[in-house]
């Protein structure tokens, strides 16, 4: 009971110095390798999500042994995943590897626990997960433990991660907004150049000789 009111009260202390980054991505960083270390665990993923690609989730930090991996986007089926997101706390203290035998990163990792949280927006839409994973099992209390510290950190996760969304939902207008902007510009231009061209086109055969101009006319 102590050890957990202690792993509890660093979380609470993580969050209250660490809560603030403005620097949402590293803000993330420093959630999974906190998370890591505490309970020393092999891997810890955040992973972002949305009802448009329900099928696909992607990781927006996937922390592994001690490194900051690169992003992955991956299908959910067949992993345990697929019971968290949109859904519920899912915690499978050993043999999830034979559980979810599809699974090719948890038996190339000989990944034995997994511990995953759904995360959800201001308005209940589901927008990602957290998921603790190791090659070791968990014992009931240990999977408490987890489950408390993770329903805690979660609640901060949430709305930063909601805030990134926002933000690249944002950019992306933008993007959309200016390569409209382009567009309409090099049309513009285009319409230009070609009423120039036709207007210097007429030019030439108003000055042109009449005996020039008359094969033309006549078709020979």
């Amino acid at each position: 009971m102590k050890m957990q009111l202690k792993i509890i009260q660093d979380t609470l202390s993580f969050i209250s110095k660490n809560g603030y980054e403005k620097d949402s991505s590293k803000f993330l960083k420093s959630t999974a390798v906190f998370l890591a270390e505490l309970f020393g665990v092999n891997y810890v993923i955040i992973d972002k999500f949305s009802l448009k690609t329900p099928t696909i989730t992607e990781s927006i930090i996937f922390y592994s042994k001690g490194k900051i991996l690169p992003n992955i986007p991956y299908k959910l089926e067949n992993t345990p995943c697929q019971n968290v997101i949109n859904n519920k706390v899912c915690s499978y203290p050993t043999n999830v590897s034979d559980i979810f035998p599809k699974d090719d990163f948890l038996a190339q990792n000989n990944i034995e626990s997994y511990i995953g949280i759904p995360l959800w927006s201001s308005s209940k839409g589901p927008i990602g997960l957290i998921a603790i994973m190791d090659d070791k099992p968990k014992s009931v209390k240990e999977i408490d433990t987890i489950t408390t510290v993770l329903e805690i950190i979660a609640i901060k996760v949430e709305k930063v991660l909601e805030k990134m969304l926002l933000e690249d939902q944002l950019n992306l207008k933008i993007e959309e907004l200016k390569i409209a902007k382009l567009q309409k510009s090099l049309l513009k231009k285009e319409k230009k150049n070609l009423k120039q061209i036709t207007k210097n086109s007429l030019l030439q055969l108003n000055k042109a000789p009449i005996p020039l101009l008359l094969p033309i006319f006549m078709g020979t």
